[in-house]
């Protein structure tokens, strides 16, 4: 039984893997959009990450993949809570961007899991503060920012939205309330 082919097709395997998992990731380097918001009668300039892969391309698994790895080696909590929120905010730019499609299901369940990011940045802020490496307050004012501007695209998906997903979004929003009750604790 001759073992080498196996063995040259497990080679080109790998090959292929490793150039499609780096052109990936070069190709998702964040360009950023700039984005105002009004808050208490001041104009505050807050900056959502361009998404890169949207949910509805077929090598989004792949960078889900990435992003869960790059998120499992960081051991930092302050780390890990920065990244969370990078993720957060790419995450709810592609909701929008799949409403704008007119995916519906998709982009609430991406808001859904944006959402879900946004508690585990919380537990991660919690966590270094228990340790003793709270977050700083610039950190805090970006946090409470893109808290904020994910309320208000979830505002703007929701009144465009057809009837049938409504409620899924305003139980996003009641999420996005919650958390930032919970940003306020801190």
């Amino acid at each position: 039984m001759n073992i080498t082919k196996p063995i040259a097709y497990f080679f080109v395997f790998i090959a292929l893997f490793g150039f499609l998992s780096t052109f990936v990731a070069s190709s998702v380097t964040p360009t950023f959009a700039q984005e105002e918001i009004e808050v208490e009668s001041k104009e505050i300039n807050y900056t959502l990450p361009h998404a890169g892969l949207l949910p509805d391309s077929p090598l989004y698994p792949i960078k889900r993949m990435r992003d869960a790895l790059w998120l499992f080696f960081t051991r930092d909590s302050l780390e890990k809570a920065e990244l969370l929120r990078l993720f957060t905010d790419k995450k709810i730019v592609m909701a929008q961007a799949m409403a704008e499609k007119g995916k519906w299901d998709l982009a609430v369940e991406t808001a859904e899991i944006s959402e879900k990011d946004f508690a585990r940045m919380i537990e991660a802020m919690e966590m270094a503060k228990k340790i003793g490496s709270a977050p700083t307050g610039d950190f805090l004012i970006q946090v409470n920012l893109s808290n904020e501007k994910h309320f208000e695209i979830m505002e703007d998906i929701l009144i465009k939205a057809p009837q049938g997903v409504r409620m899924r979004i305003e139980e996003v929003m009641q999420t996005n309330v919650d958390h930032h009750n919970a940003l306020e604790a801190l």
